[in-house]
Parts: C-alpha cells; sequence; structure tokens
C-alpha cells in the first residue's frame, strides 16, 4: 500500500527522504476476543486452541478474525473469561492434566 501524509514539523525534525513506521487504524470493533498468535494451532479443517476447564487441557475449534503481527482475532469458539493455554500448547494433550503457573515479567 503506498500512502502520502503531511505532518507539521515547525522544528524541521523530520527531514526529506527519512522512513517511518506508522499504524493505520481502518476501523476498531467494540468487542473482540484477541489472543496470541503463537496459541493458534492450525489444522487441515481450520484452527484450534486449548483451554483449561476443571484443570484439565481442552481442545477448542475456533474460527479466526483478523490477523495482526503479535495477535489474532476469534470470531468463534471462546468466550470471555476463558483461560487459554499460550505458551507449549503444541505440546499439550486433551483432556491433560493443566497447572497454571504464573509469569513474572
Amino acid at each position: 500500500m503506498q500512502l502520502r501524509a503531511t505532518a507539521p514539523n515547525p522544528k524541521n525534525d523530520l527531514i526529506p527522504g527519512a522512513f517511518t513506521k506508522i499504524e493505520l487504524i481502518l476501523k476498531t470493533k467494540q468487542a473482540a476476543i484477541l489472543i496470541p498468535t503463537e496459541a493458534v494451532i492450525p489444522e487441515a479443517a481450520g484452527s484450534k486452541v486449548f483451554i483449561v476447564e476443571n484443570g484439565r487441557a481442552k481442545s477448542v475449534k475456533i474460527k479466526l478474525g483478523v490477523r495482526g503481527d503479535k495477535e489474532i482475532e476469534v470470531l468463534e469458539g471462546l468466550s470471555k473469561g476463558d483461560t487459554l493455554i499460550t505458551v507449549g500448547s503444541l505440546q499439550v494433550k486433551p483432556d491433560g492434566e493443566v497447572e497454571i503457573k504464573e509469569i513474572l515479567h
């Protein structure tokens, strides 16, 4: 996509030929479920994720929406409040026991 923009430059901080990164928001949604892209497991018939239900892993088929760099929208399959497995999801076995650990940054 090519784009042309104008911006005020009273202190001459911007110089000709300079590059920048921009984020262009075309539309917004009031209520969307966004999950990390690494939590999504692609399958031949779509995509799935694992959630935790009663201390066990449960496979859930999802319908995906808009994909960003780090997050992807889930249109169907998840509900607000679901506990999503985001790390090591490829090693998770359906109905396997799950221990939740808090990761401090």
